[in-house]
Formats: C-alpha cells, sequence, structure tokens
C-alpha cells in the first residue's frame, strides 16, 4: 500500500495496463511460436509418412517385378510383360503416375486388366520424388545402392522374359530368334538360388534405409515435440503470470481505492452529524488524494461558514431591533413624500397641456414650410424652363446672324460682278450698252441689299445682346431661386425638427406626468411595506435566534469563533 502512496490511479493504471501488455505481446508471440512448431511437427510428421510411402514404393516394386516376371516366364502371357514394363516406366519417369499409386495397384489390374485409378498429371522418377521428400544424401546413397542392384535384378528378369520369347543376347548383345523358346530355363533363371541372392542385394540396402528413415524422421518428430512442448509450458507460464499480475493489480487497486473512500465516507457521516472536528491525513496521491483533499478543504470551508453564521446570527440578533425602529421613520417620511409628489404631479399635468399645444403649433408651422418649399421649388424649375428658352433665343440669333453675315457676302460679290459687267459693257461700246442699263441695276440692287443686311445685322447684334443680358439675368434669377430653395428647405426641415422635438417633449412630459404619478403610487405602497418590514423585522430577530440554536448543533474548535459585538450596526445613527 504505501508504493501505492506515491503514484495516481492513472499512472498505476497506465503502468499495469503497459505490463499486461508486454505480457499478451509476449504470450502471443510464444503463442505464435508454438503454433509454428505444432505446424512443424505435423510437417515432420507428414515427411515420415511421405518417405515411408515413397520408400515402400521402392520395396513393393522390386516385388511386383519379381512376382510379374515369373508369372510371365510360367505363363507366356504378354499382359503381364506389359505390366511389367509399365511398372519401370513409371518408377524412372517415364510414365504418368496412376491416383494414389502406394495403395494396392497391380493385383487390381492382373484381375480384370483394367486400372482402377486413372492416370494423374505427375511424371516423375522415384528417385526424383524421393529427392522433393528431403532425403539426406546418405539414405539417398542406400537408395542409388539399391535402384543399382535392382536394375542388375532387373537385367536378369528380362533376360529370363527374353527367353520366354525366343530371343537370346549374343556374344555383342545381339539378339538371336531360336526356334523354340525355353521356358524352362527361363524359370531356373528366375528361381536359382542366384537371383535370390541378387533379390536380397536389394532389399538390404532398402532395409538400411528404413531403418535410417527411421531414425532422422524420429529425430525431427523429437526434436519437434520437445519445441512445441518447451513453447506450451512457456504459453501457459506467461497465461499464468498475466493472471497473476491481473489479480494483484486488481487486489491493489481495490485497496487503494476503497481505503481513500472509506475514510471519506467516515468523513461525510461526521459532517452529517453535525460534526466538524475530524480531522483527515491526506497521505496518498492522484485521484483518491485529490477526494480526500477536496474533502479536508470542504470540511475547513463548514466549519468557516458555521462560525460566520453564528457570528452573523449574533449581528443580526443585534441589529433587527434597529431595523424596526428605522422602518417606522421611514414610513414617516415616505408619507411626506407623497404629499409633495401629488402637488408635483398637479403641475406635470399643466405642464403637459401646454406642451401638447406647442406641439400642435409647431406642426403647423412645419406643415406651411412644406408648402413654401414647394411652391419655391415650383419656381425655380420655371426660372430653369425660362433660361433654357433664353438660351435658345440667342442661339437663334447668333445663327440669324451668320445667314445675314452669308447675305452680305453675296451682296459684295453681285455687286463686283455688276460693276465687272459695267465696265465689260463699256469696252463693248453700242452692244453692250444694254447689258450696262442693267449691270447698273444689278450692282443698285446689291448695295441696297448690302445696306439692308447691315442695318438687319445691327439690329440682330443689338437683340443678341439684350437676349444675352436677359439670359445672364434668367441665370442669376435661376441661382437666386435655387438658393431659396434651399432656404426654404433648410427653414422647413428646422421647423420639422422643431415639430418633432415638441411631439417628443410632450411625450416625455406625459411620461413624467405618468412616472409621478406611477411614483405617488408607489410612496404609498412603500408606506405599506415600510409598515410591514417592521413587522418583518420583528419576525427575522425570532428567526436568527432560531438559526443560531440550529447552527450551535455544529461541533468546531473553540478557537476559530470570534465574539465581535463591534459588527452590530446601529439603525438610528
Amino acid at each position: 500500500m504505501s508504493i501505492y502512496k506515491r503514484f495516481s490511479i492513472r499512472q498505476i493504471l497506465l503502468t499495469i495496463t503497459f505490463i499486461i501488455s508486454v505480457l499478451m505481446v509476449t504470450l502471443v508471440v510464444v503463442a505464435m511460436a508454438e503454433s509454428q512448431a505444432e505446424r512443424e511437427l505435423n510437417q515432420a510428421h507428414q515427411r515420415r509418412y511421405v518417405s515411408q510411402q515413397l520408400a515402400e514404393e521402392l520395396r513393393q516394386s522390386s516385388d511386383d517385378l519379381t512376382r510379374l516376371a515369373r508369372t510371365y516366364v510360367i505363363s507366356g502371357n504378354p499382359e503381364y510383360a506389359r505390366q511389367y514394363q509399365a511398372i519401370l516406366d513409371i518408377r524412372d519417369g517415364k510414365r504418368a503416375r496412376p491416383e494414389q499409386y502406394q495403395r494396392i495397384y497391380w493385383d487390381l489390374v492382373a484381375a480384370d486388366g483394367q486400372p482402377p485409378r486413372p492416370d494423374s498429371s505427375v511424371t516423375a522418377s522415384l528417385g526424383e520424388l524421393m529427392r522433393q521428400a528431403g532425403f539426406t544424401q546418405a539414405e539417398m546413397d542406400k537408395l542409388l545402392e539399391a535402384k543399382r542392384n535392382s536394375d542388375t535384378l532387373v537385367a536378369t528378369e528380362t533376360q529370363a522374359m527374353n527367353i520366354v520369347q525366343g530371343r537370346y543376347q549374343g556374344r555383342q548383345g545381339a539378339d538371336l530368334l531360336l526356334a523354340e523358346p525355353d521356358l524352362e530355363l527361363a524359370r531356373r533363371i528366375l528361381h536359382d538360388h542366384a537371383y535370390h541372392v541378387e533379390k536380397a542385394r536389394i532389399m538390404r540396402p532398402v532395409d538400411e534405409f528404413l531403418v535410417m528413415l527411421e531414425a532422422r524422421t524420429e529425430r525431427e518428430i523429437v526434436r519437434a515435440s520437445q519445441r512445441a512442448e518447451s513453447l506450451n509450458a512457456a504459453t501457459t507460464l506467461l497465461a499464468g503470470v498475466v493472471l497473476l499480475v491481473m489479480a494483484v493489480s486488481l487486489t491493489s487497486l481495490y485497496t487503494l481505492i476503497t481505503g481513500p473512500l472509506s475514510q471519506a465516507a467516515d468523513l461525510a457521516t461526521q459532517v452529517a452529524k453535525g460534526d466538524l472536528c475530524g480531522q483527515i491525513e491526506v497521505e496518498v496521491k492522484g485521484e483518491t488524494g485529490k477526494l480526500l483533499a477536496s474533502l479536508q478543504d470542504m470540511q475547513q470551508g463548514l466549519r468557516h461558514i458555521v462560525c460566520q453564521v453564528r457570528h452573523g446570527a449574533k449581528v443580526i440578533r443585534g441589529s433587527a431591533g434597529n431595523i424596526a425602529d428605522g422602518a417606522l421613520d421611514l414610513a414617516a417620511r415616505s408619507q411626506q413624500q407623497a404629499c409633495s409628489l401629488e402637488e408635483t404631479a398637479a403641475a406635470m399635468e399643466q405642464l403637459s397641456a401646454t406642451a401638447q399645444q406647442s406641439a400642435t403649433c409647431a406642426q403647423r408651422a412645419s406643415t406651411l414650410a412644406d408648402s413654401a418649399a414647394q411652391v419655391a421649388a415650383e419656381g425655380g424649375a420655371a426660372v430653369d424652363q425660362v433660361v433654357i428658352k433664353m438660351a435658345a433665343i440667342q442661339a437663334a440669333a447668333g445663327r440669324i446672324v451668320e445667314i445675314i453675315t452669308v447675305i452680305d457676302e453675296i451682296a459684295f460679290q453681285t455687286n463686283l460682278l455688276a460693276l465687272n459687267a459695267a465696265v465689260e459693257a463699256a469696252h463693248a461700246g453700242a452692244h453692250g450698252r444694254g447689258f450696262g442699263v442693267v449691270a447698273s441695276e444689278v450692282r443698285v440692287l446689291a448695295q441696297r441689299s448690302a445696306a439692308a443686311a447691315q442695318e438687319i445685322k445691327t439690329l440682330i447684334e443689338a437683340s443678341a445682346q439684350q437676349i444675352e443680358e436677359g439670359s445672364q439675368r434668367a441665370q442669376a434669377a435661376g441661382l437666386t431661386m435655387q438658393e431659396v430653395v434651399v432656404q426654404v428647405g433648410s427653414v422647413s426641415r428646422v421647423i420639422a425638427e422643431i415639430a418633432s422635438v415638441s411631439t417628443q417633449q410632450s411625450a416625455g412630459v406625459v411620461q413624467v406626468a405618468e412616472s409621478v404619478s406611477a411614483m405617488e403610487q408607489i410612496t404609498q405602497h412603500n408606506v405599506a411595506l415600510v409598515q410591514q418590514s417592521s413587522a418583518a423585522a420583528e419576525a427575522m430577530r425570532l428567526a436568527t435566534e432560531r438559526m443560531a440554536d440550529l447552527v450551535g448543533a455544529f461541533r468546531v474548535d473553540q478557537g476559530e469563533f470570534h465574539d465581535d459585538d463591534g459588527m452590530v450596526i446601529d439603525m438610528a445613527a
């Protein structure tokens, strides 16, 4: 328990969680290793089974060859020769292996001549299958020795089978066909003592191979079994350690949590009984330590509050009488204030009526100012139209001046042409006399046109000057009307603001009157409340005495309670 006092529950839980997590990870790793060891053990058994099957196939194929060769030399049935060759081809990897070849096969073929199972997709020699099975070099040497001995025996059996067919081996390896097959010779070859010796030479390395295979596979199985058992024991041990750690952790946590909680419950029971003198020693850290510290602070706070309430009850009990006397004096003054408020309310009603009349007059003035502003705006618009028209007339007068200038230039040119025509007529003599008269008349008309144009130009220029002066005066009048409109608008806005302020003032006066009336009612109500306050002060004094009796039920240290009569407030002052 002492070690747990130095750490919080959170730290302890994190530490326990970390330890259990490490143990669980280790347990999972060991369990996975155990599972791998079990798989290796199963694989060792499987390799042992496959190796034994292959070794048994070598021995069984040798026996099958012997049986088929002997059967053939006795019966002469070529079907046994074909089966004999099929066994050699399967063993040498020249023909696909039948499915489940290790089970009884050639006896069933010999029964009805049909293979009982189809061929598989595996085409491999027996030696290749043995190398794939993981045989050691020593084991393979024994198998090769058995294979060489088996090949020697096969050569002997092939010789006997050829003799049954009437073929003999010559000195140089050539086969000579005889007239009659020698079945007796073939049978002696396959049944004499030499054949049995060769047969034993095959079985002896096979037997030694089986002993070596059994020893090797047994060692592998024992080694895999020992590793699996060791890992199984380690898994069990780790599981026990995990359970032990969890049990110890839960027990320690239970002790760590329930100890402070029991102490807190005892303190709460003492407080509920009114005993605030209990002491709490906070020795643990973390959440439970904070809980005990909070309870200790709560106890000290309650102790301080009870002392203050006791002191406050004494102060309130001494001040309640002063409050009652002050309430009676306040009632008399409130009555005088109510009379003054009645007179103020009457004056405010008269002021409200005057303010409403002022607001009405200001509203009418605002309406008239709006009408004047509208008329001034219309006048300003009319003056603007006059200015526009005067500008148009001035432009037309300028155009007339330009036209008269053109007429004057035409008259000048006509006069010059008439003068030239008169000169030419004078040069022509009698023939040009009539033309000279016409030229003189034209010249006179041109001079008259020029004079008239000059007079019109003078009049037009005088009119244009007057139009210019009128336009300037109209523009000045327009600017004046715009200023008038602006001034009238400003006056209208000022009057509107006055009307708005008068309206607000009237409303404010009405509100003030209502407030004064409400204050009068409140003052009358306050008189009644002050009287009730006097009665309530007496009731408060009695309640304070009752509260002092109730608080006195709490036991606190006498040194914390200070009797201070100076806290009594004198309300009469």
